[in-house]
């Protein structure tokens, strides 16, 4: 899998480095074998004329554990999604490595969004279509990103257990120019994530996006026809088992399929 790095290197889950950097990432059950530095030039032969699909982790997430989710997301998406997406793509950032680091991880969250939208614009012009995917505090910094972003820079972005407050996507608020320049967003939430229905309440007194979804369905429907919501309440009982759900996959190819959806959905 190739990687690009916000970090220092690849390992440092505190610090940005001067520079994105590129890299070719083995991994054989879920770990890492071996590594090697690359180019952008490569990074770009790579994706040229195909259908990408980049992951963006949340915090609290040591290389070796975004290389673990990265492998089975990608395993996933071999099994459901092989007639949508040609390359999946890593991303990294430095998003701490203990989970009372939350303040942090968020001010690093916003540092890393300019960053991302940068690695966008230098390689959306090569592929046939980018696609984001993304985890938790991973969707704050893909939102701050598709807000610096022209139009149509991103086709897809899906927001996995989203990290951000749940009223942030309406019409006037926070995210809602992010979500306008994508596409499509997807909106996956469950009731039973006790990570963001504690942690994150706790931090933010707020409820999060990624457990209740959406403050007012009402404002979405008037004003976001792009933004689909997923209830899966029903399939998601913990905050990280969204990347195993072949429920979840199954959708996201129903939709790239071209099939109709309704704007709220219940798995």
């Amino acid at each position: 899998m190739f990687f690009v790095s916000s970090r220092r290197g690849l390992e440092n889950e505190h610090l940005l480095g001067r520079t994105e950097t590129v890299w070719e990432v083995a991994i054989v059950g879920g770990r890492e074998t071996r590594r090697r530095r690359t180019t952008w030039a490569e990074l770009k032969r790579e994706l040229a004329g195909k259908r990408v699909l980049l992951l963006v982790h949340g915090y609290n997430n040591e290389f070796e554990d975004v290389v673990r989710a990265y492998h089975i997301v990608e395993s996933k998406c071999h099994e459901h999604l092989a007639d949508h997406y040609d390359v999946i793509l890593g991303y990294t950032w430095p998003g701490g490595d203990a989970p009372w680091q939350w303040h942090l991880a968020k001010r690093r969250s916003s540092a890393a969004s300019p960053r991302l939208a940068g690695v966008l614009q230098r390689l959306a012009p090569r592929a046939e279509a980018i696609d984001l995917m993304t985890h938790s505090l991973g969707a704050r910094v893909a939102l701050k990103a598709a807000d610096q972003l022209d139009r149509g820079t991103l086709r897809i972005l899906y927001l996995l257990a989203a990290a951000v407050d749940n009223e942030s996507i309406e019409r006037g608020a926070t995210f809602y120019r992010a979500t306008q320049n994508c596409q499509r967003v997807f909106v996956f939430h469950s009731r039973h994530d006790a990570v963001l229905k504690y942690a994150y309440a706790a931090a933010q007194w707020d409820a999060a996006l990624g457990l209740s979804g959406p403050e007012d369905p009402a404002d979405i429907r008037a004003h976001s026809p792009n933004v689909v919501v997923v209830n899966c309440k029903h399939k998601i009982r913990a905050h990280g088992q969204y990347k195993y759900s072949d429920a979840v996959y199954r959708l996201i190819a129903s939709a790239l399929a071209g099939d109709a959806l309704d704007q709220f959905i219940t798995l």
